[in-house]
């Protein structure tokens, strides 16, 4: 069989095909549920959520929630109903599984409650929160978001909880359409040396090449290899932001779909894509962050016409650099993904 590689490098990968925005803005009606010393019925609550899917902070995306409960009554007669209001900075931790559809996640922030009407036991009092939801995602960017909070003051130790639910509406989408007459990649060839093995050689790896001048012993079967055994591979390279598998510009996704319409236009190929980081962060944070920019750019692939069976990815974490991790510069250029186009 006749082997081909091409080896594609680039430092942009959308993490999900459903995150592909910068923020989301989340509407979300539900109950508030007061302790019993606040003398407060359980109440109808409302209020909307602004988040962040560019910017992590110790891992963590940025949310603002404001949240309102209107005319709550007490359940002391005669005492006046209650308005309340609040304000909290969030973090939302979402890392939680590889599921592009169902995405559950965690949340935990500190806010202020501002109390008018009731102030039987009840004053303004700083908070923290705490609590998890789960988002569905659809084909538009939009998300079902269901969540539960619970609600610390540090008023007296209070506690209030609360269940609500929202319609994530996402916005700032980084352009994923390819122009009218979008260029072919270019695949550079390199000359191929045929060896013919004497019957009794030893090619433990099946590449054409015998062990005794193979310096590449475990080249996966697929791919074209040189003199020596060894894969070979060119780079095309892209920026991402740092931490994220989002596009910096249009210029990065178009080469992703240049690749989908070479795929499309050759449908004799199969490719393997495969995942690299820098080695900022843990080893086992990088190989599983690895593993969905592959799994990403698969899906930009399936998306854009190319059948999901001729796509394998995996992930390598920081283990295979191919520049100094010393340098922002050479940091960037192992931020990368890797399609092995096999014939």
């Amino acid at each position: 069989m006749k082997k081909i590689l091409l080896s594609l490098s680039t430092s942009s990968i959308i993490l999900l095909a459903q995150t592909n925005y910068k923020y989301e803005i989340t509407p979300v009606i539900g109950k508030n549920i007061a302790q019993d010393r606040l003398n407060l019925e359980d109440t109808l609550m409302y209020g909307v959520q602004v988040q962040s899917n560019v910017h992590k902070f110790f891992g963590l995306k940025p949310q603002i929630a404001l949240e309102r409960v209107e005319n709550a009554e007490s359940t002391i007669a005669l005492l006046p109903d209650a308005d309340i209001t609040r304000i909290a900075l969030n973090g939302i931790y979402d890392d939680l599984n590889m599921d592009l559809t169902l995405k559950p996640y965690l949340l935990g922030g500190f806010g202020y409650e501002e109390m008018n009407g009731n102030r039987y036991s009840n004053n303004d009092s700083l908070f923290f929160n705490i609590g998890a939801g789960v988002k569905y995602y659809f084909d538009n960017g939009m998300n079902l978001n269901l969540m539960v909070k619970e609600l610390f003051k540090f008023y007296h130790g209070d506690k209030e909880f609360s269940a609500m639910a929202g319609i994530g509406i996402a916005f700032g989408e980084i352009a994923r359409k390819a122009p009218p007459a979008p260029a072919k990649p270019i695949i550079k060839k390199e000359e191929t040396v045929q060896v013919v093995a004497p019957v009794k050689s030893l090619d433990d790896d099946n590449d054409g090449v015998e062990n005794s001048v193979d310096e590449c012993l475990t080249t996966k079967a697929g791919l074209t290899v040189d003199q020596k055994g060894c894969a070979i591979s060119m780079n095309i390279g892209a920026l991402f932001i740092y931490d994220t598998a989002i596009f910096t510009s249009e210029t990065d996704m178009q080469k992703i779909l240049d690749f989908a319409k070479f795929l499309n236009e050759n449908r004799m190929y199969g490719t393997i894509i495969n995942g690299h980081t820098d080695s900022v962060g843990s080893l086992k944070y990088n190989q599983k962050l690895s593993e969905k920019r592959a799994i990403a750019v698969k899906n930009i692939l399936v998306e854009n016409g190319v059948e999901a069976s001729r796509i394998e990815t995996v992930g390598y974490g920081e283990t295979k650099p191919i520049a100094t991790n010393e340098t922002k510069t050479g940091q960037a250029l192992n931020r990368r993904i890797e399609a092995n186009l096999i014939y």
